[in-house]
């Protein structure tokens, strides 16, 4: 298993030692393995470098008398409330 940090961004390598091919040598260690992150594009999602961004339009009664909503995220959504007279 390969774990990829929280925020990689495209075209990272991690090297993995000892985990690659084969030493052509007898007895020999293997090598590195080499893997390169990529990343799929989202459409609920602008990344920034490695923030991801989005914008909801909220109604102005749920602004001004507080509401709660689910928030998308990459894992579980997110339950936000947004108190009274709030503008985040």
């Amino acid at each position: 298993m390969v774990t990829v940090p929280p925020g990689a961004e495209e075209g990272l390598v991690l090297r993995i030692p000892g985990r690659g091919s084969a030493s052509q040598e007898p007895g020999g260690i293997p090598g590195d393995l080499l893997v390169l992150v990529r990343t799929a594009p989202d459409p609920r999602f602008v990344r920034d470098g490695a923030d991801l961004w989005r914008e909801e339009t909220i109604p102005l009664t749920d602004a001004v008398l507080g509401a709660s909503r689910e928030v998308p995220t990459p894992w579980p959504p997110y339950h936000r409330h947004h108190p009274r007279w709030n503008s985040t």
